[in-house]
């Protein structure tokens, strides 16, 4: 409090909050779960900051809960994964669901301790391709999407190279719908604050980054336009407002391009694991071969597959190295 402020009495809990006067929305964030708001009152400003509280105080109440709970389908890919509304009478859920769950999923979603690793053209080459086949070879979901076999309700736009879909971490959007009409109410709601678009190749050959060169630039600058038009055209989100990265290494070996709001920072749009599409057509560029000569940092949980190979390749290469002196 500054000096020449008087001390105040508190706005009491037995005050009318209906005798503020709403003036505008400052900030309304996470689907309306935490937002600020400006008004007045008795004519002078008021600013209300509002985070909602969890409904669970502890793990047991939150496994309590479960049983509780009603579901309604909004989504489901084909695959493992389903999304549901999940209701009580205490709280509501976006839920997603992943059965059979694999050993692979269960550990991205445990908290794990972090390592940064640089992965070599050698490395990968040696260690981290075999890995990514058996892999991809697994996800045969995707194909399942990009043909529009599931997913359509999602699905924004579609080539002979690509299709481009609300992606599923973005839990706040609308309803979904293929209805047209419908979707016109999608273009500049509330919850576009959390733009989360994916746009993704449906050549199996092309499965990260590490896959690209030179004849790919095409390809790239037509994702990049793509995703710029719908952020526009569909949710009135302009271009200078989103990033356009890839992942390194991805969540899925099918390459993808996410599209997200410059204000949303997500996990996974850390400079060591996004790639921005600009800056992958330039250094393709510059050299057809980039990717697949280049050293690449890769953020990995300590302990998962990918990570162990990738450990003990350096531990071999390093014993190797000082063999030969």
């Amino acid at each position: 409090m500054s000096d020449d402020q008087e001390t105040k009495a508190p706005f009491h809990d037995d005050r009318d909050l209906r005798e503020i006067k709403i003036e505008r929305v400052l900030r309304f964030d996470q689907g309306g779960r935490a937002a600020v708001i400006l008004g007045s009152f008795e004519e002078k400003a008021i600013l209300l900051s509002l985070d909602q509280k969890a409904a669970c105080s502890n793990e047991e109440a939150m496994c309590a809960l479960i049983p509780e709970l009603k579901l309604s389908m909004k989504n489901f890919s084909g695959g493992e994964y389903s999304y549901y509304d999940g209701m009580s009478p205490f709280a509501n859920y976006n839920i997603e669901v992943i059965w059979p769950a694999q050993e692979r999923q269960i550990q991205r979603k445990t908290p794990a301790e972090w390592a940064l690793l640089e992965e070599s053209a050698e490395a990968y080459r040696e260690v981290s391709l075999a890995y990514v086949e058996e892999r991809s070879a697994k996800e045969a979901w995707i194909d399942s999407v990009t043909s529009l076999r599931t997913e359509k309700e999602r699905n924004l736009f579609v080539s002979d190279q690509f299709i481009i879909n609300v992606d599923t971490k973005w839990n706040t959007h609308g309803e979904l719908t293929t209805n047209e009409i419908a979707r016109k109410a999608w273009h500049g709601a509330s919850w576009t604050t959390d733009l989360y678009l994916l746009a993704i190749s449906r050549d199996l050959s092309l499965r990260s980054i590490r896959d690209l060169d030179g004849n790919a630039i095409g390809l790239l600058r037509e994702m990049k336009a793509a995703l710029i038009q719908c952020a526009l055209n569909i949710y009135g989100v302009p271009k200078h407002k989103i990033r356009i990265f890839f992942h390194y290494h991805p969540q899925f070996y099918r390459l993808h391009a996410h599209c997200t709001r410059i204000e949303y920072n997500n996990p996974g749009c850390e400079s060591e694991r996004a790639h921005l599409v600009d800056a992958v057509i330039t250094n393709l560029q510059l050299d057809t071969n980039y990717y697949r000569n280049a050293t690449l940092p890769a953020k990995l949980r300590v302990g998962e597959k990918l990570y162990t190979l990738l450990t003990n390749h350096t531990i071999t290469r390093a014993a190797k190295i000082k063999k030969s002196y």
